[in-house]
């Protein structure tokens, strides 16, 4: 085991490999950590070019092995979610530790096993948690027959006999809603947006989509959703919208974009600045507000999606190696010592 690596990467997914590759081929000792826990666990990963439509674990595993077998020396994956973090005191007996300014670094971190581990930087792929409505069987139906986007679930749907649009938070903005819809009628004829309840919004909606032809609104309370046998004969499953008053309707996708969250109290832990929505707030190259901590990813931008993910995961790498290599004490060291 490493005294202390260059950088721990917490989070290994989209993000978290690209750092760890980046970091791999400008030869830095990384530890990434994997706590298994992902965000798109359901169904299948697209926008990728070479891996469009097929499982997220796929790309995985085939990241994994190829760090593990091309960049052995430098790569350990630890299998254990951190549960805390933390600067270590100047002055602290971390071997090593004298090659990185107590300004930036070096850092512990602490896993669910209660191992121990030190790097001279951070970078938090911690990922976020999707906010879902409390809706009756919707955290079910949540990635299977209610997905976030059209653009990487719309295809499969294309010829279906209808959609769903669930019309809550930045859905129920008209200009919000009409470039949800307009992408909808790619796929189907028809398209019925539901406003839980919410009247005020039906009436702005409905004045809205006078423009779109082949779609209605249900202002009626959504009692429950289900999973379904599709309406339009393929494989994918529906879903029932089961209301209050209404009679129920069939769609073969419901579609929804879900606020967020922070996945991990980590960023908290070490006191990095958020946005206003909410993302860790990051410089041009990546850096939070605190010296030496990265943020990458899901975590750290409104765009959270596998390819953007694991673009920026590359970048961050390549400005976590220019800080190490700035560091005038690290390089000395490094190169002494092979």
């Amino acid at each position: 085991m490493l005294d202390i690596a260059d950088a721990l990467i917490i989070g290994g997914g989209p993000a978290g490999l690209g750092v760890a590759l980046a970091l791999c081929r400008q030869n830095h000792s990384i530890i990434i950590f994997d706590s298994g826990d992902y965000r798109n666990k359901y169904g299948e990963m697209h926008m990728v070019s070479t891996w469009d439509h097929r499982l997220p674990e796929e790309f995985r595993t085939a990241a994994r092995a190829e760090l593990v077998e091309r960049y052995s020396g430098q790569c350990t994956f630890v299998h254990q979610e951190v549960l805390s973090i933390s600067r270590v005191e100047e002055n602290a007996n971390v071997p090593g530790s004298e090659r990185t300014p107590s300004k930036s670094g070096p850092f512990k971190a602490i896993d669910s096993s209660e191992t121990v581990w030190h790097g001279r930087k951070v970078v938090l792929a911690t990922g976020s948690r999707d906010l879902l409505p409390s809706i009756d069987g919707f955290d079910e139906c949540w990635g299977k027959g209610v997905a976030h986007c059209l653009l990487c679930h719309g295809h499969e749907e294309r010829g279906a006999e209808s959609i769903g649009i669930l019309a809550l938070d930045e859905f129920a903005v008209p200009s919000t809603l009409m470039r949800v819809l307009r992408s909808c009628r790619q796929f189907t004829s028809r398209v019925r947006v539901y406003t839980h309840g919410n009247t005020r919004a039906a009436a702005e909606l409905r004045e809205a989509m006078t423009m779109v032809s082949g779609c209605d609104i249900e202002p009626d309370f959504i009692e429950r959703l289900e999973m379904t046998a599709t309406d339009n004969g393929k494989s994918t499953p529906g879903v029932r919208v089961v209301l209050e008053e209404a009679a129920p309707q069939q769609h073969s996708l419901v579609v929804y974009h879900p606020g967020t969250e922070q996945a991990s109290d980590l960023p908290e832990q070490l006191g990095v600045k958020l946005t206003p929505d909410g993302d860790i707030m990051i410089g041009d190259w990546q850096e939070t507000s605190q010296p030496g901590v990265f943020a990458t990813g899901d975590c750290a931008s409104r765009h959270k999606y596998f390819a953007s993910a694991s673009a920026m995961g590359h970048l961050t790498g390549a400005s976590v190696a220019q800080q190490l290599q700035a560091d005038v004490k690290y390089m000395i060291s490094h190169h002494e010592s092979g």
